[in-house]
């Protein structure tokens, strides 16, 4: 849409005027511009060529004066004839000249209008760049912070892969030690299981000794107390590998925070707390087996009668 013209046709008709009078035959738009300007205070707008060319082509068909033209002195009959003549000629020529003018006019004023149109478009355009020219700086700022919270996040990331990477570490150093207590829980297994042999060895031993025991109470006595001092000693043995399967079963218990397999860890001490009962139970049924003291007593003092 074109904006209102500062420069009204009643300006540029009075200015053209005052041309004419000052010699000037033909005023043009940029003449008239100039003294526009000339007349203009500061600052104030002096109409766009389009807006003065417009009022200027109004100008000439409204009010632009006609300069008189001496006739010459000729016979009337050859004057009417003359006048005559150069009447219809310039009549024809007239309506040739007004139908080119009228033509040409329209023209002008097409090209006034799609001026002043282009005016406002280039206005709008100028206007355009200057908010698209803000919010380019305005996104390069959003750019650049962006770019630094980028660089931000890639250094975090970095300390976060360097921090995994360490933990990793630690998992696997974990492993191993978890590793390494399995080892030596599996041997104080087999140690337990050597022992618990021996004293199963040792109650068969027993056994036999009691039932020669039963022929002779003395010699049975003695072997009496030297299988229940080996029970004894089995017992020991026993209490040991049990405090050992305690430090193991610690010592697991200390590496289930660094390490991935806790729950492996706690079934084989589940497992090592099962054998504990498993040896337990042993020792109560050896305990069992091995003939009371009072008894094989009995049988010396049967022996005796």
């Amino acid at each position: 849409m074109a904006r209102p013209s500062a420069v009204t046709y009643e300006q540029v008709a009075a200015i053209a005027n005052n041309l004419v009078a000052a010699g000037n035959r033909n005023p043009s738009a940029a003449a008239i511009r100039e003294e526009l300007a000339k007349r203009a205070a500061p600052g104030t707008p002096t109409g766009s060529p389009n807006t003065v060319q417009r009022h200027l082509d109004e100008w000439r068909r409204r009010e632009r004066p006609v300069e008189a033209v001496d006739a010459p002195q000729l016979p009337p009959q050859l004057a009417g004839d003359i006048a005559r003549a150069l009447s219809a000629a310039a009549t024809h020529a007239r309506e040739q000249v007004e139908e080119r003018l009228a033509q040409v006019q329209a023209e002008l004023d097409e090209l006034a209008v799609t001026g002043e149109r282009n005016e406002a478009t280039i206005e709008q355009l100028t206007n355009d760049l200057a908010e698209r020219t803000s919010q380019r700086d305005g996104m390069a700022g959003q750019l650049a912070d962006r770019t630094s919270e980028l660089a931000s996040v890639k250094s975090e990331l970095a300390a976060a892969e360097e921090r995994l990477a360490q933990l990793e570490r630690e998992i696997l150093e974990a492993r191993a030690s978890a590793q390494a207590a399995e080892g030596r829980v599996e041997e104080i297994r087999a140690s337990t299981e050597r022992q618990l042999a021996q004293a199963q060895q040792d109650l068969r031993e027993a056994r036999a000794e009691t039932a020669q025991a039963r022929s002779a109470a003395v010699d049975a006595e003695k072997r009496a107390v030297a299988a229940e001092a080996r029970l004894e000693g089995a017992q020991r043995a026993l209490e040991a590998s049990t405090q050992q399967l305690t430090q193991a079963t610690a010592e697991l218990q200390r590496l289930q925070p660094e390490a991935t397999r806790a729950a492996a860890a706690e079934a084989a001490n589940r497992g090592h707390v099962e054998q504990i009962q498993l040896l337990t139970q042993t020792v109560d049924m050896i305990r069992r087996l091995v003939p009371e003291r009072p008894d094989v007593g009995a049988a010396g003092a049967g022996k005796g009668s």
